[in-house]
C-alpha cells in the first residue's frame, strides 16, 4: 500500500464497472483512461494488451517500450560538448552576485525575480570563467522556446553577454560557436533573441551572425531578433553563396557555385586555428582570438588567383593525418607586399605575430584570406587517398589548389555522407 500511494492517480471515475481486479478488467480501465484522453499512450509489452487497446482505439497512442524511449528522447535536448574553455552549466549553478549580472539588474527591475525562474527551470547555460577563476567573463542562457516560435524548433536565447574588460579575445563568438554547436546537434531550425538597442556591440555581433531584426518591438522597448538554422550542402547554386553562409550558417554551405579550393595547413597551425577540433585540448584554450573565433584568416605566398568571397576552403591538415577536417567559406582577400595593410587585414584572426607577416612580405607578395569557419559536422576526416582517388587532388598539396568542376559532385556526396 505504501508503494502504491507514491504514484498519483487519476482524477477521473472509472468507465468500467467493477468486477474485481482481473487482468481484463484491469486492462480495460487502462483503455478507458486513455479513450477519455487522461493519458496520452499506453506504453506495454504485453501483446494482449496492446492488441486490444488498437483494436478499440487504433495503434497510434499504443506505444512499444523502445517507441516510448524514442519519442522521449526527443523531447530532451542532447549534451554536447562546447569549445574549449567554455563550461556547459545550468543557471541554478550561476551566482546571481556576480558582477557580470549588474547591467541586467539595471535593465530589469524584478531581475531577482527572474532570475529565480531561469533556476527553477533548469535553464541550460554555457559561461567563460575569468582566467582567474574568480568571476564570469562571459555567459548566455538558453530555453525552448514555446511561446512564440518562428520555426518548427525554436531556441530562445536568455542572455547573451561578455564582460567589457574581456573584449579582443573573441569570447562573444567564442559563445555563439557553443550557441550555435548545441542548436544543431539538437536540430533546432530558428533562433531568438531579444536585446535593448542601447547594446550596440551585441546588435552589431548578431548581425554578423545572420540574426535579422523583427519590424515589432517589445513592450519593454526591447528589439526581437531571429535567424534560421540550416544544416548541410545547398542542393542548388545560390546567388550569393556568403550571403546564404551567413544567414542560415554556419553550418550551411553552397559548394555547387562558388570556387573550392585545398588550403594546406601544417598541424601546429591547425591546433592554433581550430582548437576546438582537437581530441586533446590545448594547454591553455581560449587565451587566443583566432582560436576563440568563427571569422579567422589564412595567410599564405601562393600565386593562385585571390579568392571570391564565398569560395569555400577545404582546410587539409598535412603532415600527421593528411586529411580535410574542416570547412571555411571566404569572407573576403587581398595580395599585398604591405605588412602593415595584411596586418590590419587579418587583425585577431591570424595566427601570425606581426614580426612573422613582416618576414613573409620581405621577398613576395602575401595573400590573405579572411573567412568564417564552417561547422558543418565532418564526422570522418576526408583522407589524402580519399581525394587522390577522386581527382580532387593529384598529390599531397604544397599550396592552395583549386578543385575542378567535376569534382565537386563527389566532394559533395563526400561531405553528406554521416560517417
Amino acid at each position: 500500500m505504501l508503494l502504491f500511494q507514491k504514484y498519483p492517480t487519476l482524477p477521473i471515475s472509472p468507465g468500467v464497472p467493477p468486477e474485481g481486479a482481473t487482468n481484463d478488467w484491469v486492462d480495460e480501465q487502462l483503455i478507458e483512461a486513455l479513450s477519455r484522453n487522461a493519458v496520452n499512450a499506453i506504453v506495454t509489452e504485453d501483446k494482449r494488451l496492446a492488441r486490444k487497446a488498437v483494436a478499440k482505439l487504433g495503434p497510434d497512442r499504443i506505444l512499444s517500450l523502445s517507441d516510448a524511449i524514442v519519442q522521449l528522447s526527443g523531447l530532451v535536448d542532447t549534451p554536447v560538448q562546447p569549445p574549449p574553455v567554455v563550461r556547459a552549466v545550468h543557471a541554478l549553478d550561476l551566482d546571481p552576485r556576480d558582477p557580470i549580472w549588474q547591467s541586467f539588474r539595471e535593465d530589469y527591475l524584478c531581475f531577482d525575480d527572474w532570475f529565480r525562474k531561469y533556476q527553477l527551470e533548469h535553464r541550460k547555460a554555457w559561461v567563460i570563467p575569468s582566467e582567474d577563476n574568480t568571476h564570469i567573463a562571459g555567459v548566455v542562457i538558453v530555453n525552448h522556446e514555446t511561446a512564440e516560435p518562428i520555426g518548427s524548433k525554436t531556441l530562445k536565447v536568455c542572455s547573451l553577454k561578455v564582460e567589457a574588460h574581456h573584449g579582443g579575445k573573441r569570447y562573444g563568438e567564442l559563445l555563439m560557436k557553443a550557441l550555435f554547436t548545441y542548436a544543431l546537434a539538437n536540430q533546432y531550425d530558428s533562433l531568438l533573441i531579444t536585446a535593448f538597442p542601447k547594446y550596440d556591440a551585441l546588435l552589431a555581433l548578431l548581425g554578423e551572425f545572420g540574426f535579422r531584426i523583427e519590424p515589432e518591438l517589445r513592450s519593454t522597448g526591447e528589439l526581437v531578433l531571429t535567424k534560421r538554422l540550416r544544416v548541410g550542402i545547398c542542393s542548388e547554386a545560390t546567388n550569393d553563396a556568403l550571403d546564404y553562409h551567413v544567414g542560415y550558417g554556419p553550418a550551411a554551405v553552397d559548394i555547387l557555385g562558388p570556387p573550392v579550393y585545398v588550403v594546406p595547413i601544417i598541424p601546429q597551425y591547425h591546433r592554433m586555428l581550430f582548437p576546438d577540433l582537437e581530441r586533446s585540448p590545448t594547454l591553455f584554450p581560449g587565451r587566443e582570438a583566432y582560436g576563440n573565433s568563427i571569422r579567422k584568416a589564412y595567410l599564405s605566398r601562393s600565386a593562385i588567383a585571390v579568392p571570391e568571397p564565398g569560395a569555400v576552403l577545404l582546410f587539409y591538415r598535412s603532415e600527421d593525418e593528411q586529411a580535410v577536417r574542416c570547412l571555411g567559406v571566404t569572407e573576403g582577400a587581398i595580395r599585398s607586399r604591405d605588412p602593415q595593410k595584411i596586418g590590419t587585414f587579418v587583425i585577431a584572426r591570424t595566427v601570425y605575430t606581426p614580426d612573422e607577416i613582416a618576414s613573409m612580405c620581405l621577398d613576395r607578395e602575401v595573400l590573405a584570406i579572411r573567412f568564417r569557419q564552417c561547422l558543418l559536422p565532418i564526422t570522418l576526416p576526408i583522407t589524402r587517398d580519399e581525394l587522390v582517388k577522386a581527382g580532387v587532388i593529384a598529390a599531397p598539396p604544397q599550396s592552395i589548389t583549386k578543385v575542378k568542376e567535376d569534382c565537386k559532385p563527389w566532394l559533395i556526396e563526400r561531405l553528406r555522407r554521416p560517417s
